[in-house]
């Protein structure tokens, strides 16, 4: 039996021998031919990457009820490029029955020699207070599925939310900021932003830093934008900000998109370019778009502040050339940035704190990111809640005869709260509802010798 066992286990041997081996080579040409497909859906991702829509962004339009403005951007361009749009269902989306929009496409150079390609379109005809659903791309390579709802044709309720200057450190520092506004104000239903949005519009890299800070709230809630100085060239030239937005062209003749106004709701919220506050052509379709205004409530949007609080700052001008049109066509409140502080004043007219029931316009300035400035002494009078080196973002209500306001700190704290009522003839009043606590650091932030202001 013994030879018998050893003969036996030479052949057991032997056969694990040749399948081990059989094993190995199998292992190999699998391994090699797995690596083979991992390197080609390696580079079809890559080029999908490359392809993909970035940066899509919601804009309000000039008729926020019918319509839709999305922009977004590619590295190659194409001749297809183009949206689809459907009424939002409760179930899966069929591609069948969405609506195709073909884009508009302008090419722009980055500081850094980068050619990029920015798409937009506007999609019409919309009804009403509607859920919609839609995506961009060029027919082969989509972004996903996003919602928008269009506002009402009525008066009715609604909220929206404002921020000051981003500019610096934006997705380390500026990221919490807008997610928490959001997370307050999840029913927003735009968000208005003062300009500043980044330090240097030609670094792209700050760009990146701006739409990955709010990520997918930008595909899915609209924006009111208003220009500030670092946002144009310091000859005021739009070559990033016209191609990279689609606003409306209801402004004045040369500065559209720059300035406009839309009404939402009962509400006209007036977008204007400060950087060219004393352009006759723009003062005149200001003049004109006060003057025809169907709307109860009017809210301006402009980037540098008429009672400033930054710094060594002043406004003197800005005051002479635009404030008696606040006063005589009755703007209710004006939403500013560029300070890098807080600011909000009493009722103000004809250079004056008026009484809560007296006609005047509240001023606001605030700020979102953490580039910060010392305070101003000079308009501390007119001012009913000031701070420095706040992040803030506040929150805005209009229903009916009522327009209330809540400023938020970057920790969720209420740092200042009002309300302005409005009667049947036009006339308001002013209630105060900021918390009683006064900054508790406030006089520490005063330095009329010495301040971290840049331009």
């Amino acid at each position: 039996m013994k030879p018998f066992v050893s003969i036996e286990r030479k052949r057991m041997s032997s056969r694990i021998l040749i399948i081990s081996l059989l094993v190995v080579f199998a292992s190999i040409f699998v391994t090699s031919q797995a690596a083979d497909q991992s390197k080609k859906l390696s580079e079809v991702f890559s080029a999908a990457d490359d392809m993909a829509p970035e940066r899509i962004f919601l804009a309000v339009t000039a008729e926020p009820a019918t319509s839709q403005a999305v922009s977004w951007r590619t590295r190659p361009t194409s001749n297809t490029l183009q949206a689809q749009i459907v009424a939002s269902p409760g179930g899966p989306i069929t591609e069948d029955e969405a609506t195709v929009v073909k884009a508009m496409v302008e090419s722009v150079v980055y500081g850094d020699g980068q050619t990029m390609f920015h798409a937009g379109v506007v999609f019409e005809n919309l009804r009403p207070s509607t859920r919609y659903a839609y995506r961009v791309g060029d027919g082969k390579i989509w972004s996903e599925w996003n919602h928008f709802r269009t506002a009402d044709d009525k008066p009715v309720p609604f909220r929206f939310i404002y921020m000051g200057d981003q500019q610096n450190d934006i997705k380390s520092q500026w990221s919490r900021v807008v997610r928490d506004a959001l997370l307050k104000a999840p029913d927003a239903r735009f968000i208005v932003n003062a300009g500043d949005l980044v330090n240097d519009p030609f670094d792209d890299r700050l760009w990146y830093e701006w739409y990955d800070a709010a990520g997918w709230i930008f595909r899915v809630i609209p924006s009111i934008l208003t220009p500030g100085n670092h946002d144009l060239r310091s000859n005021g030239a739009d070559e990033i900000w016209r191609p990279q937005f689609v606003l409306p062209l209801n402004g004045p003749s040369g500065r559209e998109e720059l300035s406009y106004f839309v009404d939402y709701q009962g509400v006209r919220l007036i977008s204007f370019d400060g950087n060219a506050f004393d352009n006759e052509a723009q003062l005149e379709w200001l003049e004109k778009t006060l003057a025809d205004n169907p709307c109860a409530w009017t809210i301006f949007v402009t980037h540098q502040p008429f009672y400033s609080t930054g710094s060594k700052r002043d406004s003197a001008e800005r005051r002479e050339f635009i404030v008696p049109l606040f006063e005589r066509y009755g703007v209710d409140l004006v939403l500013q940035g560029h300070d890098h502080t807080y600011g909000r004043t009493s009722k103000i007219h004809t250079g004056q704190i008026v009484k809560p029931d007296e006609p005047g316009v509240v001023y606001v300035s605030s700020v979102s990111g953490p580039k910060m400035y010392k305070l101003n002494r000079r308009n501390r009078p007119f001012m009913v809640r000031m701070a420095g080196y706040l992040q803030l973002f506040q929150v805005l209500a209009v229903n009916g005869d009522s327009l209330s306001y809540e400023a938020y700190t970057a920790d969720g704290k209420l740092f200042d709260a009002f309300e302005i009522r409005k009667t049947d003839l036009g006339e308001t009043r002013l209630i105060d509802r900021a918390p009683k606590d006064e900054h508790p650091r406030e006089e520490d932030f005063y330095n009329e010798d010495k301040s971290r202001a840049a331009k």
